[in-house]
């Protein structure tokens, strides 16, 4: 068995080289899943060595309690170990939920300018993908007021703007990865 890091090596589990790649996925700018991967040729990840599932669980107010993850190694012939390792990270006073809560927010956003920007690309119709990428730069920074507010505090202020923006008619475009959704659409389902 092929471990991820140093730290993670149990008698079982040795490390033997260094990994190559790391694939993550967020939703709505929470880390849920990471796979740690052997090889990456630019385009594909190859021969998983570990994954790491992320549950979030909130207190009633909707705030992050506590996280469980779970480590699933693999052998080298791609099956999954038997011997997982959980863990659970707690996140006892208010300032732990509140950073938890912004860094969410900050990941989301980030998440969202990337994204965005490959749909205003692929659904403005202009022959230069960098006058695309331009005007999303633009609206983002015409919206930093309300991007920093909902970071740090998670207002309304940004999915209002969104809401109500009528001079960006690339808010419109339906992206084919969205199957009819509007980019619109999609920021305001991210915020919420």
């Amino acid at each position: 068995m092929i471990c991820p890091e140093p730290a993670l090596e149990t008698s079982e589990c040795v490390v033997t080289e260094p990994l190559a790649e790391i694939f993550a996925v967020f939703v709505k700018g929470e880390l849920t899943e990471v796979e740690w991967f052997r090889n990456f040729d630019g385009t594909n990840f190859d021969d998983l060595i570990v994954k790491e599932v992320m549950v979030y669980v909130r207190d009633p107010i909707g705030f992050v309690d506590h996280r469980i993850t779970t480590r699933i190694w693999y052998y080298e012939d791609g099956t999954a170990s038997p011997d997982v390792k959980v863990t659970i990270k707690y996140y006892p006073s208010k300032l732990d939920k509140f950073r938890e809560s912004s860094k969410k927010r900050s990941n989301n956003v980030k998440l969202l300018q990337g994204n965005v920007m490959d749909m205003i690309v692929e659904t403005a119709g202009l022959a230069d993908p960098m006058q695309a990428i331009g005007l999303g730069v633009m609206f983002m920074d015409s919206l930093s007021a309300q991007i920093s507010m909902y970071e740090r505090e998670g207002s309304p202020a940004f999915a209002q703007a969104v809401a109500a923006d009528t001079t960006n008619t690339w808010l419109e475009g339906q992206p084919s990865a969205l199957g009819g959704t509007t980019i619109r659409e999609y920021i305001l389902e991210q915020l919420t």
